[in-house]
């Protein structure tokens, strides 16, 4: 073995090729190996200081060549001082997780198909689609206007509304202004690639999760050719038409269409990132992120099942039959009804409420003619909250799949805290929360006198401050009502009050310490200092455990240990 090794150095040291070029053919040949991309896209997350983690997703669909890229070249261009970095990421492996089935090559499967085993995917026979994730950690510096943009080696499926055959993907990046920013993520979407019958209605949702809680924006654009430039649409199609009766929800990324016609239609579009929260920043654009979706549809008959949105709403007013505002700590329920237009089939709940509203119930009812019922109850805690519902049928070999993107809007209310037991003489420090600036008054009791037992903590704007009170007290707060990040900005109550009770210091006497002879038994007895108050009492024996809850417990039995 050793004299083997020996020869494959002698021949890699003689080649007559540069260090250099052998290594760039090693590292670029693999992106030669994979075709039909079918869409994908660019996000990042800050790590702190200049670190981002950085991902790419691509879609592709199965009938193409093997998919064997086990690292991607990602290109970062600042247009505001010229400078160039590119930068590799390795692909990250699918763990399996419940529900979703590995592809080959470390990718998973994101088709709707009754046997994924029977996907090309996985070595079988029928068309099918399969998500690759790459992702790593990457330096980079401040810029107000940086570019990174991806090009997948090759090559696109034959397109039915548009002319493109190679591909790119773009994210537009102000990290000098920024530099903390996550964009918003789009992974683990049930089936971000549809499959559908001709003629049927498509219904995805193709909106993004922010981990900053900004406001997001969706535009239909052009599909891109290789070199970023837009490609030319056939007859009939543009980048805001690039299906029948194509739509793309502003504010939510909500893409419905029809399927006219057998084959694949590319749909590109636009996520814009803006600030919610900072006063001074408000409305300003963080990022923008070009991505890429396909749509395919084969002749078959089924139609894709629909829900309804909000009704019998209890706990919240409704804004459309898919928003809903209410007020911080409000019990809301609503129902909901997913309908399947095909006689006999069944629909199932698709959503991911569980994860996004925390402590949610759901209840599901099985209704005639295709219909299941959906009833959620939740508390309301405050901010903005999105959650997709939607419904696939048991139709194979290709079951109809529909999300569609539902918001809660929770507006904060005045809290001043929870009641509260303190000994006199000693200090509370209470918070409030519910706006931006705050008063505090006396409704009985302590008075407050700023320096003597009421001390403000500079810079909370009346939210936070040390209390000392000589005797049970109801104090109250007010707000200005605003919340920057909450929905309209004003709460629903601008009022809250806590109650703080005094009770006077004590101290106890316990018998004293005293002999007994084996086995040892008597009367334990604690006297209180002040005997106006009711006590309870808690004796322990280290050894047994507890003993007694009187005042006097007696003991028996006892052995030296």
């Amino acid at each position: 073995m050793s004299n083997n090794l020996n020869i494959c150095r002698m021949k890699l040291l003689q080649t007559p090729f540069p260090l250099a070029l052998v290594l760039s053919l090693f590292l670029f040949q693999p992106s030669l190996r994979a075709d039909h991309i079918a869409g994908g896209g660019i996000t990042y997350c800050s790590l702190g200081g200049q670190r981002y983690l950085f991902k790419v997703n691509i879609f592709r669909d199965c009938a193409g060549e093997s998919m064997k890229i086990f690292s991607t070249a990602l290109t970062a261009y600042c247009g505001a001082s010229g400078q160039t970095i590119q930068f590799f990421l390795p692909l990250k492996k699918y763990k399996p997780s419940p529900g979703g089935t590995p592809a080959g090559n470390d990718g998973r499967i994101v088709s709707n198909f009754c046997h994924p085993d029977s996907l090309k995917c996985r070595n079988g026979t029928q068309s099918g689609y399969a998500e690759y994730l790459y992702e790593g950690e990457v330096i980079l510096p401040p810029c107000t206007n940086w570019e990174i943009t991806y090009k997948p080696g090759c090559c696109r499926n034959a397109l039915n509304n548009n002319s493109a055959t190679g591909m790119q993907f773009s994210a537009i990046i102000n990290n000098q202004i920024f530099p903390s920013n996550c964009a918003p993520q789009f992974d683990q979407r049930p089936h971000p690639v549809t499959i559908v019958c001709t003629g049927s209605a498509v219904r995805i949702a193709l909106g993004g999760n922010d981990p900053d809680g900004d406001s997001l924006r969706y535009t239909l654009t052009s599909v891109r050719n290789a070199n970023g430039t837009a490609a030319a649409y056939y007859s009939g199609y543009s980048q805001y038409v690039p299906m029948t009766n194509a739509s793309l929800d502003p504010l939510t990324g909500d893409f419905y269409a029809v399927a006219q016609a057998s084959g694949h239609y590319q749909i590109a579009y636009m996520v814009e990132d803006y600030e919610r929260c900072d006063p001074a920043r408000k409305g300003q654009r963080k990022s923008i992120h070009y991505r890429e979706i396909q749509v395919s549809a084969s002749p078959c008959q089924n139609q894709t099942p629909y829900t309804t949105g909000f009704s019998v709403l209890s706990g919240g007013f409704m804004v459309s039959p898919f928003v809903v505002e209410m007020c911080e700590g409000t019990a809301i329920s609503w129902t909901d009804t997913i309908i399947d237009p095909d006689q006999g089939a069944s629909p199932t709940l698709l959503t991911d409420i569980p994860d996004k509203l925390p402590g949610a119930v759901i209840s599901q009812t099985s209704l005639p003619n295709g219909k299941r019922l959906i009833q959620t109850t939740w508390t309301a805690s405050p901010g903005i909250h999105t959650f997709l519902v939607g419904g696939t049928d048991s139709v194979c070999p290709r079951p109809g799949i529909s999300l569609k993107t539902y918001t809660l809007r929770v507006r904060a209310s005045a809290n001043s805290g929870s009641d509260r037991i303190v000994c006199r003489g000693d200090g509370t420090r209470l918070l409030a929360k519910g706006g931006t600036s705050f008063t505090w008054r006396t409704v009985s009791g302590t008075p407050l006198i700023t320096g003597v037992n009421w001390f403000p903590v500079a810079g909370t704007q009346g939210a936070e401050a040390l209390f000392i009170p000589n005797m049970t007290t109801r104090l109250e707060v007010t707000s200005n009502g605003i919340t920057p990040c909450a929905p309209h900005q004003r709460s629903c109550a601008t009022t809250d009050t806590v109650l703080i009770t005094v009770a006077d210091s004590f101290s106890i006497r316990t018998t004293p310490d005293f002999k007994a002879c084996q086995p040892g038994s008597g009367v334990l007895e604690v006297f209180p200092s002040n005997s106006s108050f009711s006590y309870k009492y808690f004796w322990t024996n280290p050894l047994t455990g507890f003993l007694d809850s009187n005042r006097q417990a007696n003991f028996s039995q006892l052995v030296r240990p």
